[in-house]
């Protein structure tokens, strides 16, 4: 893996309302004038925009509800991108209808570290994928955090990423 170059495509908030005004990463990636052959893509929060803000009682969906059929729709658009690389996600508001289901139930982060140590297992004990992680690609130590949570030197996700941190120094000096 530390041969794989560090390009990556990285993005955040696509929209995917109707099948007619969606955005894929990978036609993103060509109006960027990037090569598709990124070794990673990431994206950074608010996936697919499957909720709504407004109600409408007449159809019994109220401001508070998320539309499956778009996640499918979104994962389906960005099929091109996710099957032939990793594809990372980080956790935004728009992914928190329903307790954060459909983004839990589609996406499965890693936990962090890379080896059977302490260290690694004090890294990776308080990882909440995929709200926080972390990995290694290529040469590089990447961190996702979620705005969504604190982030206080009190809070799980600070004290996670303080010990993370120190883990991927360790590694690197070693």
């Amino acid at each position: 893996q530390d041969s794989i170059p560090p390009f990556f495509s990285s993005s955040t908030t696509t929209t995917t309302t109707t099948a007619t005004s969606s955005s894929s990463l990978e036609e993103e990636e060509k109006e960027k004038d990037r090569p598709s052959v990124a070794s990673m893509a990431v994206h950074v929060g608010d996936l697919s925009y499957a909720g709504i803000d407004t109600a409408f009682p007449r159809l019994n969906i109220s401001k508070d509800d998320e539309f499956e059929h778009v996640w499918d729709l979104w994962q389906v658009q960005n099929t091109p991108v996710a099957s032939s690389r990793p594809y990372m996600v980080g956790i935004g508001n728009h992914e928190a209808w329903y307790n954060w289901t459909a983004v839990t139930s589609r996406f499965t982060m890693p936990r962090g570290g890379s080896s059977s140590d302490n260290a690694t297992v004090a890294s990776t004990e308080a990882a909440v994928p995929p709200f926080w992680w972390s990995m290694d690609h290529g040469l590089a130590h990447w961190v996702m955090l979620c705005s969504e949570f604190p982030l206080d030197e009190g809070s799980p996700q600070g004290q996670w990423l303080r010990r993370d941190l120190a883990w991927a120094n360790a590694a690197a000096a070693a």
